[in-house]
């Protein structure tokens, strides 16, 4: 049976990839309008040009947004990592007592 800290930990980990796969197509979209703004500077076409490099910095500016965004969803998830395992240890210890005795690893006072 998995909690809800488990559930919102997967969460959390497909946004994180989901954000990083945005970022790595931003990026690859700005080198894209790179190009075109390259091949238009050669064919002398100013004014397209202008509109590929506004392009190419919004595309930046995304990528660079997306991977932060990542980065402090990632840092959350982690958080959350370490309280879901907390959770796990202190409830294996509750029902963990006297298990010892029950094994013969404790010393008995007979």
């Amino acid at each position: 049976m998995s909690s809800g800290l488990e559930k919102s930990l997967f969460q959390l980990k497909f946004t994180t990839k989901q954000l990083q796969k945005q970022s790595r197509k931003a990026a690859k979209d700005e080198t894209a309008e790179k190009a075109k703004l390259k091949k238009a500077l050669q064919q002398g076409n100013t004014e397209g040009a202008r509109i590929y490099a506004s392009n190419a910095i919004r595309k930046k500016n995304e990528a660079l947004n997306l991977l932060r965004l990542s980065s402090r969803i990632d840092a959350v998830s982690s958080r959350v990592e370490t309280a879901v395992t907390m959770r796990q240890v202190s409830t294996g210890r509750g029902r963990g007592r006297g298990r010892g005795r029950s094994m013969g690893m404790c010393e008995s006072k007979n």
